[in-house]
């Protein structure tokens, strides 16, 4: 069995590796890692080439095309339908979408990524906020750090993870009804006013938010002066 990023997950796999052996005896279960998903692809791409595939894969959602359209992912539905209803288990017709390429079930969800905010309490507070209620919308959340940016003595107003980071990118567009394609994946998806509007909101965060230009290792290292929301 091969799965990605075991800084993350190799606790989870662990546990149900247990509970698997405790079931099934029988069967002994090797697992390889890769530390990213990038290099986990190449891996099952190159053992797809030499026959040597896993039986099992745990691999990025937006790479099992890949896999499905190259004959290499199998169809799981006949699992789901053998097990009864799958939204039971927690797989509701839209988390399945999520790996339905190829006309196949592709895959099954593990995990869903989600973006975090975290933010300073009590910058919030000397910037007038109330921590207990946070702004719900990025007019309130600019304001904010807006404030927090004029506290000065080093603090910056707010981060996003926006360099070199597509993910983040998408989710400010999809959250302006954009798509990174079209929809025959001819061109670019984010040339009209949805990727304007995530374009602009980041153009806010630096020149309203005071959000400087740093990596995310740089953002996340807890090194005073700086701080942010």
């Amino acid at each position: 069995m091969h799965y990605a990023q075991p800084f993350i997950y190799k606790g989870s796999y662990d546990a149900i590796l247990e509970a698997f052996a405790k079931a099934e005896p029988g069967i002994a279960v090797n697992f390889v890692t890769t530390p990213n998903y990038e290099e986990g692809a190449q891996l099952i791409l190159r053992q797809a080439a030499t026959n040597q595939l896993p039986d099992l894969s745990y691999q990025g959602f937006n790479r099992l095309r890949v896999f499905a359209e190259r004959g290499i992912a199998q169809d799981l539905a006949p699992l789901l339908a053998r097990d009864g209803d799958p939204a039971k288990a927690g797989y509701t017709p839209s988390l399945l979408a999520l790996a339905r390429f190829g006309g196949i079930q592709s895959g099954l969800a593990y995990a869903a990524s989600n973006p975090v905010s975290y933010y300073n309490a009590e910058l919030v507070k000397r910037a007038g906020g109330d921590p207990e209620n946070f702004p719900r919308d990025w007019n309130g959340v600019l304001d904010l750090a807006a404030r927090i940016n004029r506290l000065g003595d080093g603090v910056n107003g707010m981060w996003f993870t926006w360099s070199g980071d597509d993910w983040m990118f998408s989710s400010l567009l999809f959250g302006h009804g954009g798509r990174m394609l079209n929809a025959d994946e001819t061109d670019v998806g984010f040339g009209g006013p949805e990727g304007l509007a995530a374009l602009t909101l980041l153009d806010r965060m630096v020149k309203q938010g005071g959000m400087p230009n740093m990596t995310a290792a740089a953002a996340r290292r807890p090194s005073p002066p700086a701080s942010w929301a």
